[in-house]
């Protein structure tokens, strides 16, 4: 439409050119008249005067050319070869936001440009003008008030000046800057933007920006004509693939988040927004897709909710743990929400056992772990269906540099593959066994003493462990040690109780035996002296009355040694008998 109006500008410009031909060849006929010189016979003046003559022969043409002039959308003006203005239709002066034609009427064309542009025309313009006969192109003009705008300017050169077609194109250089502007920012945008064409089967790309190729990997050329499902690769049945078909296919918005892969085969997050374009009649036309790679956003998303998920967990298995003291149900309960929580074939405790008392306060006799210590009996294990228990299993740690190597830190140790780690190899066999693939294992611990295992199985396939899971596992077996010490604290003390309630249990029978035998010998020493005091009495008794009766010498030095020897004897049972008093309490 611009060409078609150019080219009737031109044309009108023609015509224009046409009518200072006849003014000006009708000021030279009337000069050639008054002053009868010889121009007649100069080539060019009998040209032109053809070309008048043909004009002034014609005057409906001539007429209906000056009416088009007048009337044009396009600004037109003639000049003379000093610059000054001979003409301007009101289109021209309108443009330039003047009123009347009188306004800029001789005046030079230096008035309608600023200083700066006026030298660029006289620089870059008027040369061409002059060397080719015509120039076209755009132009920064001033209006009558001092504004600017952006006018599409042509010039062709005529004989004694040359003619001006201009319009104002400022709107559309504005849509143009606008329009330059907006590829540039598409062109310079980190996020990839796709333009489908709707109309075509299978609704093609036709355009994508660097920023999908940077996303992708993929150049626009092997793009261009296919549909962006080959970005799913293998996974072609993602429930946001759902939702977006069957936007396209109602001819609506939706904004998905897909599993997409690179060109390298390297999955990436892509946030993709489509939108519907229609034409003036509500057809639909194109989709525009606007493309975000939210890898490292759904990466820290997950890392966020791995780390809420380790919290509330670590939570959980803390406060059950220290809702009991029993040494069986902590680890128990260990194994069985770390084996749950991890997703393992297998999650395994084990005591760390090096004394007796050791295996005694894990709930062991020495004499049940058949060898000498130190020994890493299993307490509790978490199995899924399927797969083995390892109780009765006896894993050595002399010789094996695995558990060695675990004992002595409290770093996780992870292993992706049982089979050719070479801490493993040792136990090799005993992996097979059990038909271990992958284990994570980290020793549990106080105050830098270790008092356990904590081992997780993977039985199942070769499973690489991640930072987040070595960290849970470390921060469980942190609080597994430290409720394992004061579980074994806690059943020292209630042994040590025991063996207390124990021993003054039979010292309290000890004593209360010898009260038993001290009272019974109280009273059988009081029996005792009582029966016998009875007959020492009588004896006394009788040897007073022999005394009394009349006796040798003889006899009564013999009563009298029986006398005293009676009283000596009632003294002393008469002091047993106090003693035995004073013993049983019974004293008065």
């Amino acid at each position: 439409m611009l060409a078609v109006t150019l080219e009737w500008a031109f044309l009108s410009a023609n015509a224009i050119a046409a009518l200072v031909n006849v003014a000006i060849f009708i000021f030279l006929v009337r000069q050639l008249r008054q002053k009868k010189s010889r121009m007649n016979a100069h080539p060019i003046a009998r040209r032109l005067i053809r070309q008048v003559t043909n004009l002034l022969t014609d005057p409906e043409g001539l007429h209906r050319q000056s009416i088009a002039v007048v009337a044009a959308m396009d600004g037109i003006a003639i000049l003379n070869n000093d610059g000054k203005f001979l003409y301007l239709n009101d289109a021209y002066v309108k443009i330039f936001g003047y009123h009347r034609s009188q306004d800029l009427m001789g005046k030079k064309l230096h008035t309608l440009y600023y200083p700066t542009e006026m030298s660029r025309i006289e620089r870059d313009v008027l040369p061409v003008l002059h060397r080719e006969g015509q120039w076209r192109g755009e132009a920064i003009a001033k209006r009558q008030d001092g504004s600017t705008f952006f006018e599409e300017v042509s010039l062709t050169l005529t004989q004694g000046g040359f003619i001006c077609v201009c319009r104002d194109i400022t709107e559309s250089k504005q849509a143009e800057i606008r329009l330059r502007l907006l590829e540039r920012a598409i062109e310079a945008s980190n996020n990839g933007i796709i333009i489908t064409d709707a109309t075509l089967p299978d609704n093609p790309m036709i355009y994508v920006n660097p920023g999908f190729e940077r996303i992708t990997g993929y150049s626009i050329d092997e793009v261009v004509g296919k549909n962006g499902r080959f970005l799913e690769g293998p996974e072609a049945n993602q429930p946001a693939l759902e939702s977006l078909r069957r936007a396209i296919k109602a001819g609506e918005d939706c904004v998905v988040n897909l599993r997409n892969y690179r060109k390298d085969g390297i999955l990436f997050w892509n946030e993709l927004s489509i939108s519907p374009v229609r034409d003036a009649d509500g057809r639909l036309t194109h989709y525009i897709g606007v493309q975000t790679d939210t890898t490292e956003r759904k990466q820290a998303e997950d890392a966020l909710q791995r780390q809420y998920q380790r919290t509330l967990l670590l939570k959980q298995i803390t406060q059950e743990i220290r809702q009991s003291l029993d040494t069986q149900q902590i680890v128990q309960t260990t194994a069985t929400q770390m084996g749950r929580a991890f997703r393992v074939n297998r999650c395994l405790i084990h005591a760390y056992v090096v004394t007796a008392e050791d295996a005694l306060l894990s709930g062991f006799e020495l004499s049940q772990l058949e060898t000498s210590s130190p020994k890493i009996p299993l307490v509790a294990e978490y199995l899924e269906a399927g797969w083995s228990s390892l109780f009765g299993l006896e894993i050595p740690i002399v010789g094996n540099p695995h558990m060695e190597s675990l004992l002595t830190h409290d770093r996780a140790i992870a292993s992706f593959n049982v089979h050719t780690d070479p801490l493993l190899q040792p136990t090799n066999a005993i992996c097979k066994q059990v038909q271990l693939k992958s284990v994570l294992a980290v020793r549990t611990s106080y105050q830098g003493q270790p008092n356990g295992i904590i081992s997780l199985h993977q039985c199942d396939g070769f499973r690489p462990w991640s930072d987040d899971e070595i960290e849970l596992l470390e921060a469980v077996a942190d609080q597994v040690g430290i409720a394992l010490a004061q579980a074994r604290l806690l059943k020292r003390e209630t042994l040590q109780r025991e063996k207390l309630t124990e021993q003054n249990l039979a010292l309290a029978q000890a004593k209360q035996s010898a009260e038993d035998a001290n009272r019974a010998k109280s009273e059988f020493l009081a029996t005792m002296s009582h029966e016998i005091r009875t007959p020492m009495n009588a004896v006394i008794g009788l040897t007073g009355l022999l005394l009394d009766m009349k006796l040798t010498e003889q006899q009564r030095d013999f009563i009298e040694t029986i006398r005293g020897s009676g009283d000596t004897l009632l003294t002393i049972i008469n002091d047993i008998l106090d003693f035995s008093k004073i013993e049983s309490g019974n004293l008065s």
